[in-house]
């Protein structure tokens, strides 16, 4: 017998302005959570970041791995205040669409880790890891955007993900 795994609908935010940030907290009793963000941004060099349980410290690191037609390559960052998700607009009307995995958030005995998609429609395909190094449960979340705003009709949905 093979477990199986349920995914529930938390919460949606569509935004109906521009703004910085974005924060889910309510959300328990899941074994992971997945984040799926159709992102609009008002900067072309804006990325989105996302940092837990308001813990500024610079204790979050990801490694990063892009491709696309006529480039690749894979960087790392560490020791900031935030995990950047992959990717990032190329233009105020390309939009691209992050898949953000949280396994075990809630665990109080293992650091926190992230796994990213990300993809651009016909531009790239960039995931990345990401690692939050602290064994608190994540009980909240906050998206920035790292230049200009999330823009109107971004859409943010948070998921749990339960064990059959």
């Amino acid at each position: 017998m093979t477990a199986l795994s349920s995914y529930t609908p938390i919460a949606t935010q569509t935004l109906a302005s521009g703004t910085t940030s974005v924060t889910f907290n309510s959300f328990s009793g899941y074994t992971d959570l997945v984040l799926v963000i159709y992102a609009k941004f008002t900067s072309t060099s804006a990325n989105p970041r996302i940092q837990f349980n308001g813990d500024a410290s610079a204790i979050y690191s990801g490694t990063f791995v892009y491709g696309s037609t006529t480039t690749s390559g894979s960087y790392r960052l560490s020791g900031y205040s935030h995990i950047y998700l992959s990717g990032g607009a190329e233009s105020t009307t390309i939009h691209p669409v992050y898949i953000v995995n949280f396994q075990n958030y809630a665990n109080t005995t293992a650091f926190k880790s992230i796994l990213t998609k990300n993809a651009t429609a016909g531009r790239q395909v960039m995931p990345s890891s990401g690692i939050y190094r602290s064994t608190n449960a994540i009980t909240s979340m906050i998206l920035y955007a790292t230049a200009g705003n999330f823009d109107t009709g971004s859409t943010f949905t948070l998921y749990g993900i339960t064990a059959a």
